[in-house]
């Protein structure tokens, strides 16, 4: 047995009650992986791998060329696709698929920023540098509002990255202290008596709503009680709402709940269900994708076996239910019937790469590694903006959805980008190209 199993064994006595329910991780996935004979399993090669990244990087470059940078630096940009200041990439416009811009307290602000530190992270060019730090004095007054988690995305994405960075030079204080500020902001919506950080909603409401997408950027309440002058106890808290998302997300397959709301006075769980999802019982591709990403992180900082025995079920079920897909990549929802439309969903495949590439080391498991190189290989086979028949996207990548019941679907996401663009620069330092190998 090796070392993650025995982990996960140990795990079960502790929280992780759904993966109980599932079997060998390296047996399913051997199962669900195409072998290099399959027609399913694309081969990714070093010179195909360099063409992506030379792809993407050209991707963010026309960007910074349209960019009004928030601190006033570079060029001023002119014509009419300007990127104003005050505008954060979020999605591409399904009919021009150019990018269209959110205010800086949308969730999604900083992945523009956190998409410059991973091209950093490619070339170790300082040009990368500059734009992302350019980005953070648009997004630095937001630290400190606390109507919804938002925090967690914006920062673990714009400052996060800037310290894991140490580059030279860099006011790296700054940037502890702006990660500090959004995770006290975190810490004044979490619940003693729910053992969890509330979503949506603001403080004190009575629909105690928790999403597992909270759990792709909690680590920045790690990293924040971890500089000096943090406060350990927003370690705990995270680590409490990381085993509550654990216990109750989860169902006894490995599949997820998007949504579980709380009754705040008791701490009991009053509904599971969905917001984005197709229906409240079916597992959005997204959320699992997430819940791979997020688990890991909190094995990294943790090194809690039960934290690792969920990062595992999230990922085998997402594995899966993947197999079932034409290409490598899924639709937006793992359960929708026939006469849905199945829309496809990049952005899920691209979470799943990079908490994949990320897992398998850690869980000494190179099935996981395999299948994340896998994901980037059928990625990059038809879902490239700048390839591919039809209409370019200013995207690194195109057929994101986010919200199919209210029609964001086939579109460029921002963090789709970053997750993608993480997988790259992972896959790169792993030194493996070949995804069928």
């Amino acid at each position: 047995m090796n070392t993650w199993r025995a982990l996960s064994l140990l795990a079960l006595l502790a929280a992780a009650a759904a993966a109980a329910a599932v079997a060998p991780a390296a047996r399913r996935l051997a199962a669900a992986r195409p072998s290099p004979g399959d027609s399913g399993c694309i081969e990714l090669d070093s010179a195909r791998l360099q063409n992506i990244i030379n792809g993407a990087l050209a991707q963010l470059e026309a960007i910074a060329a349209i960019r009004e940078r928030p601190d006033g630096s570079g060029p001023k940009p002119e014509g009419e696709r300007v990127l104003p200041a005050d505008q954060f990439p979020n999605s591409t416009d399904p009919g021009s698929g150019l990018w269209l811009g959110s205010q800086a307290s949308k969730w999604t602000a900083g992945y523009l920023a956190d998409c410059y530190w991973r091209a950093h992270a490619l070339t170790g060019d300082p040009a990368w540098v500059e734009l992302a730090a350019a980005e953070l004095p648009g997004l630095e007054p937001v630290a400190s509002e606390t109507d919804n988690h938002k925090v967690s995305h914006i920062f673990d994405s714009a400052v996060s990255e800037a310290i894991a960075a140490r580059v030279p030079g860099a006011p790296l204080q700054q940037y502890q202290r702006v990660l500090q500020t959004a995770a006290g902001s975190l810490a004044a919506r979490y619940s003693d008596r729910v053992g969890a950080i509330q979503s949506w909603n603001d403080i004190g409401d009575p629909e105690f709503d928790v999403i597992i997408d909270s759990m792709a950027s909690l680590k920045i309440m790690f990293e924040a009680a971890a500089v000096p002058g943090g406060d350990p106890a927003w370690a705990g808290m995270a680590l409490s709402h990381s085993r509550k998302v654990a216990e109750e997300h989860f169902r006894s397959d490995g599949g997820t709940y998007h949504v579980v709301r709380y009754n705040p006075q008791t701490g009991a769980v009053v509904w599971r269900g969905t917001h984005q999802g197709y229906a409240d019982n079916s597992t959005w591709a997204s959320v699992q994708a997430w819940g791979v990403v997020g688990f890991t992180h909190v094995y990294n900082a943790t090194r809690d076996p039960a934290m690792l025995a969920t990062a595992c079920t999230a990922a085998d079920y997402f594995l899966q239910r993947l197999a079932e897909a034409d290409d490598g990549v899924p639709l937006w929802d793992f359960d929708l019937p026939k006469a849905v439309q199945p829309w496809k969903d990049s952005s899920a495949a691209a979470i799943a790469a990079s908490g994949l590439l990320r897992l398998g080391p850690l869980a000494e498991e190179p099935l996981y590694t395999a299948a994340g190189a896998q994901h980037v290989a059928s990625l990059a086979d038809g879902y490239l903006g700048w390839e591919g028949g039809g209409q370019r996207v200013a995207a690194v990548l195109r057929n994101g959805t986010f919200n199919a019941p209210k029609g964001l679907h086939s579109t460029g996401l921002s963090w789709g980008d970053w997750y993608f663009l993480d997988a790259l620069s992972t896959l790169q330092r792993l030194g493996n190209s070949t995804a069928c190998a």
